[in-house]
C-alpha cells in the first residue's frame, strides 16, 4: 500500500502531469494537441503519459488519450482512505496457487478492477476465486448487494454473479431473493 500511495503522489506531484491530467479529464487529445495546449515540447508528453499510465488511468482512443475519470476516482478513494486495492490484497492469498495469482495479476488494473472477464474456464475460475472473497461467510446478501460488490471488479456484475452461482461459489435461494457463500 505504501508503494501505491508513493506512486500516486509522485505522479501528481508534477505540475505538468497535473495540468495534463486535467486536460485529459475534459477531452481526448493527441500528443501534439497536449503539447500545444500546455506549451510543452511534444517530446516531453510521452514520458508524462507513461507516469499516468502506470497508475492505470489512461484510455487510448486511436491516437488520442483520455483520462479514465472513474478509475481516478476509485484509485484516489483507495489511496486516500488508506485501503489496499483488491488486487494487492487478494493476489497474495496463501490459498491461491501461482497460476491463480498470475491470472489475477494479469487481468487486474492497479485499483483492483478487472480489465476483462476471461473466457477460458481455468482463468475464469481463478478470477472468480479472487472475486468471491469480498463476501463474508454466514451473511445473506440480496441481489443488489451482490451486484454492487461485483461492480467493484467489473461493470458486468450480472455475468460475474451468474458465473459464481453456476460454479457453486455462491449459493442463490430458489426464489432468487438471497445469496450466500456455500457451507
Amino acid at each position: 500500500m505504501e508503494e501505491q500511495v508513493l506512486d500516486f503522489f509522485k505522479t501528481f506531484a508534477s505540475a505538468d502531469r497535473l495540468r495534463l491530467a486535467a486536460l485529459l479529464l475534459d477531452e481526448a487529445c493527441t500528443v501534439d494537441e497536449m503539447a500545444q495546449r500546455l506549451k510543452l515540447r511534444p517530446v516531453e508528453i510521452p514520458r508524462q503519459l507513461a507516469q499516468i499510465e502506470k497508475l492505470g488511468l489512461l484510455q487510448k482512443e486511436g491516437p488520442r488519450y483520455r483520462l479514465d475519470a472513474k478509475a481516478l476516482e476509485t484509485l484516489s478513494r483507495t489511496v486516500l482512505a488508506g485501503r489496499r486495492p483488491a488486487v494487492e490484497a487478494r493476489s497474495n492469498d496463501e490459498n491461491a496457487d501461482d497460476f491463480e495469482r498470475t491470472v489475477v495479476k494479469n487481468y487486474s488494473l492497479p485499483d483492483g478492477r478487472l480489465k476483462d472477464i476471461p473466457m477460458q474456464e481455468k482463468k475464469l475460475v481463478a478470477i472468480l476465486k479472487h472475486v468471491v472473497q469480498v463476501f463474508e461467510p454466514g451473511v445473506e446478501y440480496n441481489e443488489k448487494q451482490v451486484n454492487e460488490a461485483l461492480k467493484r471488479f467489473h461493470p458486468d456484475s450480472a455475468t460475474m454473479r451468474r458465473a459464481l452461482v453456476d460454479r457453486n461459489m455462491i449459493k442463490r435461494e430458489l426464489n432468487g431473493t438471497g445469496y450466500r457463500l456455500p457451507d
